[in-house]
């Protein structure tokens, strides 16, 4: 039966991947946040009605805080240490 080796450069493609994969969701993020700020500044910035505009802004701002707090401290690559992988 093969086994298998985890090797230095292995382990730097896959964190180079997670680079690659993280840059692309925070732009796709960026992008999204930016294209509906219009509508979001026409219908819930200008409206007082507290229920339905805190939800909106929960859903929208937690999710973008939870998003920048991934890929900077649960983002692998920023934890670089083959020797971790090392067996």
């Amino acid at each position: 039966m093969p086994t298998a080796t985890i090797t230095e450069t292995g382990v730097q493609n896959v964190f180079t991947n997670v680079d690659y994969i993280g840059a692309a969701v925070s732009t796709m993020l960026a992008y999204e946040y930016f294209i509906t700020l219009g509508d979001e500044v026409k219908y819930f910035w200008k409206r007082r009605s507290p229920g339905p505009s805190a939800l909106f802004y929960m859903n929208r701002y937690l999710n973008l805080v939870l998003s920048i707090y991934q890929l900077i401290v649960l983002n692998p690559a920023y934890h670089r240490s083959p020797e971790r992988f090392a067996i």
